[in-house]
């Protein structure tokens, strides 16, 4: 019988051991469970965070393509109105010669007919086919 007594003596402590475990190990359970839960917390936070911070990035990237867009147009913009400025005033320029040179061949060709007309002699032809000379001079 003592043999059986020391069996169940150490069967008693062996469970009280075995129950110590279990309260030791139910208490850490506890413990990691509510770290687990803080830890849920924070990332939902950081992420909440960071899903905010990568709006605002966005936001101020699209912020900043516009103000490159907007200069970019701005830019294109003058120099469409200084190469405008440079054709307009080619054209004018040429424009100013052409009408010179016209003007000059003009010139030159109502010289040339003056001069044409003043070595035609002056003359009337009447229906009759006949020819009478012209007693007024001409103006030239």
């Amino acid at each position: 019988m003592n043999f059986l007594r020391k069996r169940q003596l150490r069967l008693v402590q062996r469970i009280d051991e075995l129950a110590s475990n279990v309260d030791h190990l139910i208490s850490q359970r506890d413990l990691l469970l509510t770290e687990n839960s803080e830890l849920k917390a924070e990332n939902k936070s950081l992420a909440q965070k960071r899903k905010m911070e990568d709006e605002m990035i966005a936001h101020k990237l699209k912020m900043r393509e516009e103000t490159v867009d907007i200069k970019f147009q701005q830019k294109a913009q003058e120099i469409q109105r200084d190469a405008d400025e440079m054709i307009a005033s080619v054209k004018n320029e040429y424009r100013d010669k052409l009408e010179a040179q016209l003007e000059g061949r003009g010139n030159e060709l109502r010289e040339m007919y003056s001069e044409i007309l003043a070595r035609l002699p002056d003359i009337n032809v009447q229906l009759s086919g006949g020819v009478k000379p012209k007693t007024a001079t001409r103006k030239r």
